[in-house]
């Protein structure tokens, strides 16, 4: 049976609340009425957080190099992961292209070097990431932090973060990381799924 206090609200409103000591005369007629509370919700209890986990979205959170939380709907964030990781681990353009996403790897292609009518670098050429569109301005790989903006709940963000103007690349919500574990119970509570995004690389 899962645990009360970790029930989000959108599911433990559908149900009663268990029993409280203090409203008992003994601990006898406490464990009578909290076992008769667990027979009665256990069941349908159990297969309603199952319905929940399968259907709500689930966020991972990161720390962005400036300080910040970052927190992402999980495709997004193993998407842009494997941008980042490729741009990493690639030697050669044929490196990059067999580690990046087919769809963007095209697109990026068609951006970077077909819409400026480029040649576009063979498989065995030395890869260069700044040859990418946006690179060189920090405007690619996606930036997650300021898309927590169209995303993230704004009480969440307006509670735990401060909105921050940058010089180069726009606004983005800085939440400070002593803000991480109450703004990931606050997601909770709204009926989200929040985990640790590490290893994946995204920010």
């Amino acid at each position: 049976m899962p645990v009360w206090g970790d029930v989000p609200k959108s599911v433990s409103r559908h149900f009663p609340s268990p029993p409280e000591q203090v409203a008992f005369d003994s601990d006898e007629e406490f464990e009578e009425a909290r076992g008769g509370w667990q027979e009665r919700i256990g069941r349908p209890l159990a297969f309603a957080m199952a319905r929940h986990h399968a259907a709500v979205p689930k966020y991972l959170y990161s720390i962005s190099p400036n300080g910040g939380v970052v927190f992402a709907p999980e495709a997004r964030a193993r998407f842009v992961s494997t941008i980042f990781e490729a741009m990493s681990s690639s030697d050669t353009w044929g490196d990059f292209r067999r580690a990046m996403p087919a769809d963007e790897y095209e697109k990026l292609m068609r951006e970077s070097f077909d819409d400026v009518e480029e040649v576009r670098p063979d498989d065995g050429d030395e890869f260069e990431s700044l040859q990418l569109l946006g690179v060189g301005d920090g405007d690619y790989p996606p930036w997650l932090q300021a898309e927590m903006a169209n995303i993230v709940s704004p009480r969440v963000l307006q509670q735990f973060g401060k909105y921050t103007v940058t010089t180069i690349n726009g606004g983005y919500w800085h939440i400070p990381p002593e803000n991480l574990e109450p703004a990931c119970e606050a997601l909770r509570a709204l009926g989200y799924a929040v985990e640790d995004g590490d290893p994946l690389i995204f920010h």
